[in-house]
């Protein structure tokens, strides 16, 4: 199976967003895009996927007005004040949240246990959600002082994991807490372990995903002297990030029939790299660091960062009836253009893994689960 997996940053803007709102109270000009972020969420959305669980939200929070039921309700269980309402809205929202897909793409690929990486100030949101959670994977939170980006919580991370007596050859794997996918982590993992044994230093491999060239600007990309090593697997050299077109830059990029391999936000570390982490994390004190602007770059220049290039999966993701898929949801606005996509265009591996035993066995007997 797999060692150990955290995300990272796990309540990100999308739903700091709902919060900042809910204890403001300022909700007039954008009450419209919350009741579209949760409403038309449970409404249509899980509905196509869950009906208990709209079953169970009582009659006026969906029917009723939202910013007089709903939101006093959460702000008084962010308080730590008790209302009838608030548990039934919690089950929705955990349902219904970002990290709901991801989670359930997790629990089919069989990871049992997850460390959330949540910033203090926003535990009560957190616990809010989790609390009763007993579902797989199992969630562990942990909570950060002070927020100091995807550093920040990449160390985090890696203390959480130093509580479970590791082997520095052990493999973890973090994941951001804004993004979807419709992929296998296993071949990928087992990838980074092959590779692992050929590399006498701790390595990394970053997770990549093809994207039409004409979206290279948006994203982190690795660049053309990037060479492949392995079905699938290449050496990093370097990240160029978010290249323009137009520039040098934009011509230093990787592309491969027409795509750019960019960066997922899911990246597989060995253990054993957990002292680096820590000895970088130090020097920055309590400022920000960016994962990508300061370990990957560094792995890259020492020879030891990798990347999964998930557009090997397309043939075998298409034998399940569905379609190889990534997409950063880090926004309001992203969020709720992929709440009309994913499930409808896109249907996710967990449904079918889980509603299908012989693709179950199938995906198991092909290494593509645990």
């Amino acid at each position: 199976g797999l060692d150990s997996f955290g995300i990272l940053e796990t309540i990100p803007h999308t739903c700091e967003a709902v919060m900042k709102i809910i204890e403001t109270g300022e909700y007039e000009n954008i009450e419209r895009e919350v009741e579209l972020l949760i409403k038309q969420r449970i409404e249509e959305f899980q509905r196509r996927y869950s009906n208990h669980l709209v079953a169970e939200l009582e009659h006026k929070a969906i029917e009723g007005v939202f910013s007089t039921d709903a939101y006093p309700a959460l702000r008084r269980q962010l308080a730590g004040g008790v209302d009838e309402i608030a548990p039934r809205f919690w089950s929705i929202w955990r349902e219904t949240s970002l990290l709901a897909e991801p989670l359930s793409m997790l629990r089919a690929s069989g990871i049992k246990e997850v460390h959330a990486i949540v910033a203090d100030d926003l535990s009560g949101w957190f616990n809010a959600i989790y609390s009763g959670y007993d579902d797989t994977p199992r969630i562990v939170g942990v909570f950060e002082r002070k927020r100091r980006d995807t550093g920040g919580a990449l160390a985090n991370a890696f203390k959480a994991f130093g509580k479970l007596g590791l082997d520095e050859d052990d493999t973890v794997v973090l994941m951001s807490g804004d993004i979807w996918f419709n992929f296998f982590l296993r071949p990928a993992v087992e990838m980074h372990r092959r590779m692992q044994k050929r590399v006498s230093e701790p390595i990394c491999t970053v997770i990549l995903y093809p994207i039409l060239e004409k979206d290279a600007y948006r994203f982190g990309v690795i660049d053309a002297s990037s060479r492949m090593v392995d079905d699938g697997l290449y050496q990093i050299k370097r990240f160029i990030e978010k290249p323009k077109p137009t520039t040098p830059q934009w011509d230093e990029k990787l592309v491969i029939r027409g795509r750019a391999l960019i960066n997922t936000g899911i990246t597989i570390y060995s253990y054993g790299i957990h002292e680096e982490i820590e000895a970088i994390d130090r020097s920055y004190g309590d400022h920000k660091w960016r994962e990508a602007d300061v370990v990957l770059t560094r792995l890259a220049d020492e020879g030891r960062l990798f990347g999964y290039n998930t557009g090997i999966q397309e043939d075998e993701i298409r034998r399940f009836g569905t379609s190889l898929y990534w997409a950063d949801i880090g926004t309001i606005d992203a969020y709720i253009r992929e709440i009309t996509n994913w499930g409808v265009n896109i249907i996710p591996l967990y449904q079918i893994i889980e509603k299908d035993r012989g693709m179950e066995e199938y995906a198991r007997e092909k290494g593509l689960i645990w």
